[in-house]
């Protein structure tokens, strides 16, 4: 096309309007692509110390009002369920001692005995993996982890209110226990050392080994069905959770499923992006109306044109290019917008809490998306005007 049909071209067209399309499809997109981003970023940021990529809760049955439960334990069809859920990446069942079992500490003035429990998971699911978590026959010496809930009750409960000693984790260490496995007519001595302090299992664990063996010695070594589990889980899927334990009246001991955070983040996210896409739609329609009321105006010197020997494809062409520099100049500005605010927000954010970046890849895309199908609808729409 000549300069002179590109000028006749453009005489009618509102550039004011191609500005105000151009300023609001701006605060619209940025809008939009700061959403999700941010939102990416604070969701890696809340899940960062999760294991993997993963976090975990520990399932049981409901304990009804006189003190039981529908079932005994977990059927492996239930377990195969559990395991078959979106939200569940891996899962484990608790093994129980079936021995009575006693340890006793014994101190220079006194000797303490108390009752215990031992359970075992599958090593993959401790939060801390000692060299010493091991179980060997020859050497009878069996490693113990404790819940660091259980040094904290009795640091700041049982020993302050009787003006005991606090305990470290190091002194436990170093505390040489010995415990007593009874059964069936017949016990077992063995030594003990607590050998660490989980977050994760709040249980006495101990090797699975140990408690296979002693079930077979001392216990029964029939099969029962696990009373819990414990299932590494999607969380950003952790949503999902709460209604299937619903469903199946099952119980979790991990307080972050009732947590809303995740909700109300989603709800905040989406609500900010829909009043971006709003602005950016309305944009849209400014864009489309300042094109039709051109080639209305244009409507004359559109005829000439194409009687002059112009094609349609050539003016169709014109109105699209300035679609095009046009949308893309938006969104390459909106790009460097998200960039330096980016930056700047981390930059501040990280001196008070450590920001966790995800990538930036999703939001350019989604705003290249939107950039993209405002092009094709405005070009469309003038080759059906012409």
């Amino acid at each position: 096309m000549t300069p002179i049909a590109k000028h006749l071209l453009s005489i009618n067209i509102n550039r004011g309007r191609l500005v105000a399309f151009g300023i609001a499809n701006l605060i619209g997109l940025t809008i939009v692509m700061l959403a999700i981003h941010f939102y990416g970023d604070i969701k890696k940021t809340l899940y960062a110390d999760s294991n993997d990529s993963g976090d975990y809760i520990v399932i049981s049955k409901k304990i009804g009002t006189f003190g039981q439960t529908d079932v005994s334990g977990f059927s492996a069809e239930m377990i195969d369920s559990i395991a078959a859920q979106p939200w569940a990446l891996d899962i484990g069942p608790f093994q129980s001692s079936q021995a009575d079992i006693t340890a006793t500490v014994m101190l220079p003035d006194a000797r303490l005995s108390t009752s215990l429990f031992f359970e075992a998971v599958p090593d993959r699911f401790l939060d801390i993996h000692p060299a010493a978590f091991t179980f060997d026959k020859e050497d009878m010496t069996v490693p113990v982890i404790l819940p660091k809930e259980y040094l904290s009750l009795y640091n700041f409960g049982y020993a302050s209110a009787r003006n005991l000693p606090a305990m470290s984790e190091a002194m436990l260490g170093m505390v040489q226990l010995q415990i007593t496995v009874n059964g069936n007519g017949n016990s077992l001595t063995f030594k003990g050392r607590i050998v660490g302090f989980s977050s994760r299992i709040n249980t006495i664990a101990v090797p699975q080994n140990f408690v296979t063996i002693t079930n077979k010695m001392v216990g029964s070594d029939k099969p029962s069905a696990p009373s819990r589990l414990i299932v590494k889980i999607d969380p950003t899927k952790r949503h999902l959770v709460a209604s299937f334990l619903k469903h199946y009246n099952l119980d979790t001991t991990s307080s972050g499923l009732q947590s809303q955070t995740d909700y109300i983040l989603r709800v905040i996210t989406i609500a900010v992006v829909v009043v971006g896409l709003i602005i950016c739609t309305l944009s849209l329609f400014l864009l489309t109306l300042t094109i039709f009321l051109t080639l209305e105006k244009n409507r004359y010197k559109t005829r000439l044109l194409l009687q002059l020997g112009y094609s349609p494809r050539s003016i169709v062409a014109y109105y699209r290019n300035i679609i095009i520099l046009l949308n893309s100049g938006v969104f390459v500005v909106a790009s460097v917008i998200l960039l330096i605010v980016d930056n700047l927000v981390l930059h501040h954010a990280n001196e008070y809490v450590s920001i966790q970046q995800s990538s930036i890849f999703i939001p350019i895309t989604v705003g290249f998306a939107l950039t993209l199908m405002s092009v094709i609808f405005n070009v469309l729409s003038i080759k059906r005007s012409i």
